[in-house]
């Protein structure tokens, strides 16, 4: 069924609406797309607490050159996997400076700033949504909505934007009324009514600076001894570049990112700041807050994705010549036979002079123009102004006039509008592929069950599986979303007992660390560039044969000792710990365990615990023993 029938069986025809589903050319579908047309700084304002500042323009294009997202971006991935590999060495402990007051506090400033920005970046996109759309209080047409969503350039008006024009390189418009700014090229910075002079422009590439500070989320996460995942790295990195996208290719679904997603965040970091100051927040909270980033997920991509089939219908002002001359024969059609037989009496006196005419025309037809300028007419009297030419003027004279008609027009304008939604649909695709994994396995398995092929069986499976795959999205991306943004959770309870020096120490640790790996790759980079010399190789492979065989022997004694009776029994700690009189805090906590399962205990238990643990001890040694010899 196509679409012209399925919308006819509802009771609608395509004639009737103002818009339908179209698809691009493709033309539009390049890569890398075309940098036209240049990103228009936002318009000047006095400073207010909506806008406080103006941005300057060389500023506001500097920072959207494709380097600046790309370059922090690939900085951002590989020091988050240098201290992941260097957590992964430390057994995930903690940090000192994450247990430090001043780190507490950090975070809570860090927590009150992105609440705070967001609150105000969501109160100034809401206001421009409100000065751009079409009241509620109006009747209005969809199309009419559809042109302020997709159009952001230009006054208030339906039909009145202004575009890009990717095949004359120029900004055009459809509404005679209009001009461009004072340079004749680009539209006029004070125009108003439309999302993007009304606060995209300002907030968005504000919004878009603010994607490298939110990294510092992944550092507290760090800092705390937790792995960052390849979800959370992967979350940051790719929500820099579709927002530069967005506001660098000034594509239209760009609006939705802002304006919902400062939204979440608003909610988000004043509970993460709750959580930092000891103030509990109920589970239920904590439950909507994952319903609306997964609910943010699936609309934003399903939003941005139909801005490529979607156009729409404008009055547009079009251009015609009107000829006077066509006017007067009009108008002589139209004249009632009264006024026809008066024209021909008149005609019929004029005659008397037809001699005078001939005489006239002869004259000129000799070239005799000056004596034909002087003929008489029949009153003896010059002709004056030539009837001929006053004629031939009135046909010759036009101008040109407009009619407004309706035209079908793209949401989309540019290569780059289409690449921005693309790159964002891409950024989500893992959801989509999420979905349509659950999705088959779903219905395999019922699919096996039924064992049917009616129709109307297959519908439901479908359906049930559907359904299924949808809860399993949702239960997917909560743990998702639950550990990209466990940025503080814990925070409030952990407690200050860390001194400077230990702090110091650790970062010179993680800094040695750093350093090795990357010394490390440097050198097996050079290790595979240069020849490679046998005798040397033999040498380094005996050397390490050598060396494990030395170090096997050392294991096997130290089991056998263990076996031993007279050995260190486990549980009492090293000698490093007996020496300082101090252990670590795990430890601390599985003695004070103990001495509570002690006092509680009978006394046959303990004796029958003493006698069990030195005959375990001794067969863990020797399996132990063994497995090193073998």
């Amino acid at each position: 069924m196509s679409a012209a029938q399925f919308l006819h069986r509802l009771g609608l025809d395509l004639q009737t609406l103002s818009v339908k589903p179209s698809t691009l050319p493709s033309s539009y579908f390049k890569f890398p797309p075309s940098n036209e047309p240049t990103t228009l700084p936002p318009p000047p304002n006095h400073s207010t607490l909506a806008h406080p500042f103006t941005l300057p323009a060389d500023l506001y294009n500097a920072l959207l050159s494709p380097i600046v997202p790309a370059t922090i971006a690939l900085v951002y991935v590989s020091i988050v996997s240098v201290l992941n590999s260097v957590n992964a060495n430390r057994k995930y402990k903690p940090w000192a400076i994450s247990r430090t007051s001043i780190f507490k506090l950090l975070v809570m400033l860090h927590n009150t700033l992105l609440a705070v920005y967001s609150a105000w970046t969501f109160v100034g996109m809401y206001n421009g949504l409100r000065l751009s759309l079409p009241s509620w209080r109006t009747t209005t047409s969809l199309s009419e909505t559809v042109d302020v969503l997709c159009k952001l350039h230009g006054p208030r008006g339906h039909g009145s934007a202004i575009t890009y024009n990717a095949n004359t390189s120029a900004w055009t418009f459809t509404d005679r009324l209009l001009h461009l700014g004072p340079d004749g090229l680009t539209p006029d910075s004070s125009d108003v009514g439309r999302l993007w002079n009304e606060g995209l422009a300002f907030y968005g590439w504000i919004f878009y600076l603010s994607k490298f500070y939110e990294v510092i989320d992944t550092f507290i996460i760090l800092a705390k001894g937790k792995k960052s995942s390849l979800l959370q790295t992967y979350h940051h990195a790719g929500a820099m570049l579709c927002m530069w996208a967005g506001i660098r290719y000034m594509s239209p679904p760009i609006w939705m990112f802002v304006f919902v997603n400062s939204f979440i965040h608003t909610i988000m970091y004043t509970f993460y700041l709750f959580n930092v100051i000891g103030i509990k927040v109920p589970k239920r909270i904590k439950q909507s807050l994952t319903t609306l980033q997964i609910t943010q997920f699936v609309v934003g991509v399903f939003y941005a994705f139909s801005h490529l089939f979607v156009a729409y219908q404008i009055p547009v002002s079009v251009p015609y010549i009107h000829r006077l001359g066509d006017a007067i024969s009009s108008a002589a059609a139209t004249v009632p036979a009264e006024a026809s037989s008066s024209v021909s009496s008149a005609i019929g006196i004029a005659s008397a002079g037809a001699a005078a005419w001939v005489k006239k025309l002869a004259l000129r037809a000799a070239g005799r123009e000056g004596l034909a300028e002087n003929v008489p007419n029949e009153h003896g009297r010059p002709f004056g102004f030539d009837p001929v030419n006053i004629a031939q003027d009135l046909v010759s004279r036009e101008e040109t006039r407009f009619r407004d008609e309706l035209q079908w027009v793209h949401c989309l304008d540019t290569s780059g509008q289409v690449f921005a939604i693309l790159l964002n649909v891409v950024y989500l695709m893992p959801l989509t592929w999420l979905f349509a994994q659950f999705f088959i396995t779903a219905y395999l398995k019922r699919a096996e069950r039924r064992r049917s092929s009616t129709t109307s069986d297959k519908v439901l499976v479908a359906r049930q599986s559907l359904r299924d795959a949808s809860r399993g999205v949702a239960r997917r991306l909560s743990e998702v979303v639950e550990e990209m943004h466990r940025t503080s959770v814990e925070m409030g309870d952990d407690e200050v007992l860390i001194e400077v020096d230990e702090v110091r120490e650790e970062l010179k640790y993680a800094a040695g660390q750093a350093k090795a790996q990357i010394l490390k790759g440097t050198e097996s980079i050079k290790q595979s560039a240069a020849s490679i010399d046998t005798d040397k190789v033999k040498q380094e492979v005996q050397r390490g044969l050598d060396t494990a065989k030395q170090s096997l022997d050392s294991v096997v004694e130290r089991a056998q000792q263990t076996a031993s009776p007279g050995g260190t029994p486990n549980g009492n700690g090293t000698g490093a710990e007996e020496a300082t009189g101090q252990s670590s805090p795990e430890k601390q906590s599985n003695k004070k365990k103990n001495k509570k399962n002690k006092k509680g205990g009978s006394n046959g238990e303990q004796e029958s615990q003493a006698k069990d643990e030195p005959s375990s001890q001794v067969q863990e040694g020797k399996s132990f023993a063994d497995a090193a010899k073998e």
